[in-house]
């Protein structure tokens, strides 16, 4: 991979979570918070949720209080008569438990981030509400992105290609420069694929797709980012 210039990422599930899905994450995080919910209750309130953020102006805030507030929009749904207090301190033990991971995965990111850096750019690609960057930098790993895609800012969304284009352009390469890492195959993959990058797939299971599902878009698997420095390098 010598010609690779940039490697860009994707950021929830990938570089927060290094493969697990927000969705998972979120689902195994309510009973750790004491919030006994049914997992059809829970999938209904968690895209519901998702619909109201992506439905929002730009956010600009830190990505704890963004954790927190999507924590209050899922309780909202599922809890529709409680009070206000309840929501409130609901919220707060569901993000504290949802956030620690994240912070704990941040720096064994930044490690991996670090090694990447030493031999080529890095850019992150993802759908998110306007405050990416914030999210990026209370990770603490900001300083090592240069060039940061946010689908709110640019008014494009994964899976479509553009949002891949308009990242190339602003690293100002071709996409036989770059490759793209990610652990969603629809989102990820295939559109970077389709645009001429490497692909490189945190090979973990994909939300509602068959088992056996053949990921040919894909050039590379790896199980964890631990595991994106060998390919790389190679």
């Amino acid at each position: 991979m010598d010609n690779l210039k940039y490697i860009f990422f994707d950021f929830g599930g990938t570089l927060d979570l290094d493969g697990k899905h927000w969705y998972k994450h979120w689902l195994q995080s309510y009973p750790k918070a004491g919030i006994e919910v049914e997992e059809k209750d829970f999938k209904k309130a968690y895209f519901l949720a998702e619909e109201e953020l992506n439905a929002m102006p730009e956010l600009n805030i830190r990505y704890s209080k963004l954790i927190n507030l999507k924590c209050s929009l899922q309780l909202r749904l599922l809890y529709p008569k409680a009070s206000n207090e309840e929501i409130f301190e609901l919220a707060w033990k569901l993000s504290s438990v949802t956030f620690v991971p994240i912070m704990l995965q941040a720096e064994k990111t930044r490690e991996v981030l670090e090694q990447v850096k030493t031999r080529h750019k890095i850019g992150v690609i993802s759908n998110f509400y306007g405050n990416l960057a914030r999210s990026l930098q209370e990770m603490d790993i900001l300083d090592l992105v240069d060039v940061c895609i946010d689908s709110k800012c640019e008014s494009i969304r994964k899976p479509n290609e553009l949002i891949y284009r308009v990242a190339l352009r602003r690293a100002g390469i071709a996409p036989e420069e770059a490759a793209m890492v990610g652990d969603s195959y629809r989102q990820d993959m295939v559109p970077a694929k389709a645009v001429g990058m490497t692909t490189i797939m945190l090979d973990v299971p994909q939300l509602g797709e068959p088992e056996g599902t053949e990921h040919t878009a894909a050039d590379y698997k790896i199980k964890s980012l631990e595991n994106l420095i060998e390919i790389i390098n190679n």
